[in-house]
């Protein structure tokens, strides 16, 4: 697998992640408590010491609140967009995942017709991932629904096509009507757009205060074998899983979002396989030997184990790795029903997936296992008698 350094800065990446910390603010008081990390007891070091050594990205995180919060916090669009698609299985919001699927580093470029295919697109893997054909990989099945397609240049949207694939969504009622109203209203569209070019604008005006660190990062992840030994320190389970299938990922580093990780591999051919890595989240690691994995992550771990099927699963793979036929008929239950809980394990790590004979088989990820196992044993460990 080959690394590709993006190393001009993602600004509307930065923008979506400055909309999401500004809607999780309870009010603009919050912002003046905020730390390098919300779980000091994780670090050898008093929090202030960790505030003063990362000054610069608390500065530009504080400062871009400042600014964004009085205009973007009663944005009803925004609050809708930034929601939860799906508590019982995940805590991505639906503006990640129209991000993901916008081909973009600046909200600028942005059309509205571009914006609509990615709506298009996003509603559409919600729809396939619950009906459990995640895995499906041909691009032409996702450019279309019944009677609607959209490919570039010649979208054709069929309100009651549309109807049907958000009403059979696990969604809050709410981001069911944004997402039809993104549809169906090229106006609304259009403001959504001007919204992600305001925060861009607060992102790019900040950004001088974290321009050396970046250039600093940027500098030491252009070596290649520093570049695959920081992915496989940061996000080893994931990159294990893909190394055979994804032939080329493009590396993004994120300061905002400066201890966080996440890999996003798509089924969309005009897609790329990239990496979003946090600016400082192995030096994080580092100082706790571990990844700084927060209360949300385990928490979304925790739901992807607590279904009868999926621990059954994990109980058959803890023996030896199985293709996903052997386990549809060792469990008694449907192809797309086990592809869909196979997706839930594999997006929270407790699975690898290897490929032998161009068929995909599946086995416990024990890396991750232990990382929840330790996670709960340090909590145990700081309980006060």
């Amino acid at each position: 697998m080959k690394i590709n350094l993006i190393k001009k800065p993602n600004y509307l990446h930065e923008a979506i992640s400055l909309i999401i910390q500004v809607m999780q603010l309870q009010d603009a008081d919050d912002i003046e408590k905020i730390h390098i990390s919300d779980n000091p007891e994780r670090y050898p070091v008093p929090m202030e010491d960790m505030d003063t050594r990362y000054a610069d990205l608390i500065t530009y995180r504080k400062n871009m609140l400042k600014k964004a919060y009085p205009i973007m916090k009663d944005n009803i669009p925004l609050k809708i967009s930034t929601s939860y698609v799906d508590e019982s299985a995940s805590n991505m919001t639906y503006i990640n995942t129209l991000f993901y699927m916008l081909e973009v580093s600046d909200a600028k470029d942005i059309s509205e017709e571009e914006l609509l295919i990615a709506h298009l697109n996003s509603l559409l893997t919600y729809y396939y991932n619950k009906a459990g054909t995640a895995n499906i990989c041909d691009e032409n099945y996702f450019q279309s629904f019944n009677n609607s397609n959209w490919k570039t240049g010649d979208v054709n949207i069929n309100t009651d096509d549309m109807l049907q694939l958000i009403s059979e969504l696990n969604f809050p009622e709410s981001l069911k009507w944004f997402a039809l109203e993104q549809i169906t209203n090229e106006d609304c569209r259009v403001s959504f757009i001007a919204t992600l070019i305001t925060a861009q604008e607060i992102v790019e005006k900040h950004f001088y205060l974290v321009e050396e660190r970046y250039s600093k990062a940027v500098k030491y992840l252009e070596n290649p074998a520093i570049q695959m030994e920081t992915l496989e320190k940061t996000l080893g389970m994931f990159i294990e899983n893909i190394k055979e299938i994804v032939p080329l990922l493009s590396l993004e580093i994120s300061v905002l979002s400066y201890n966080a990780a996440g890999l996003k591999t798509y089924k969309y051919q005009h897609l790329k396989d990239t990496v979003f890595l946090g600016i400082i989240i192995e030096e994080l690691m580092d100082l706790t030997g571990h990844y700084d994995i927060s209360d949300e992550r385990i928490v979304d771990m925790c739901k992807a184990l607590g279904d009868t099927l999926r621990y059954e699963i994990i109980n058959l793979l803890t023996q030896r790795p199985y293709f996903a036929k052997e386990l549809a008929e060792l469990l008694g239950v449907a192809p797309s029903t086990l592809s869909h809980h196979l997706s839930i394990l594999v997006n929270n790590g407790f699975l690898h997936m290897d490929l032998s004979d161009r068929k995909v088989y599946y086995k416990t990820n024990k890396e991750a296992l232990t990382k929840l196992a330790n996670y709960f044993q340090t909590k145990a460990n700081s309980v006060k008698e």
